[in-house]
């Protein structure tokens, strides 16, 4: 069973199966709330009425004019019958030790580092017959 819904003429119709997650992994809240509103073949004014929000706060949100709160992009959602989960996920993360070292050094030092690193980039080009 796909996630087709009867529309009226001219909104857009999206197919997803119910179990399946959002089409995005890493969907920003305006683009979420407008897939899941055209899911539900609802507009603005119909999902602001039914969430009991301004309509121009829906569309402020799916334009991205502005990042709503959680509790807002829950209510949003539950009105077309989603919800917002968050969970951590492993990433690469970021090794604060080094930007920390680098914070660390005087303009001078840090001139001369990035002048070593160029050089040795140069030396890398050269080498590979790119330079």
């Amino acid at each position: 069973m796909t996630g087709r819904r009867s529309t009226p003429p001219g909104r857009p119709v999206v197919d997803r199966a119910p179990d399946q997650p959002w089409p995005i992994p890493d969907m920003q809240a305006a683009t979420m709330l407008r897939w899941a509103r055209h899911l539900e073949g609802l507009t603005q004014r119909e999902l602001a009425e039914r969430a009991e929000v301004p309509q121009a706060t829906v569309a402020r949100i799916e334009s991205g004019q502005i990042t709503p709160r959680i509790d807002t992009v829950e209510k949003l959602l539950r009105v077309v019958g989603h919800e917002l989960t968050i969970e951590p996920r492993p990433g690469a993360g970021v090794d604060m030790s080094q930007i920390r070292e680098l914070l660390r050094l005087t303009p001078a030092q840090r001139l001369q580092l990035a002048t070593k690193d160029a050089a040795g980039l140069d030396r890398l080009l050269a080498e590979s017959g790119r330079l």
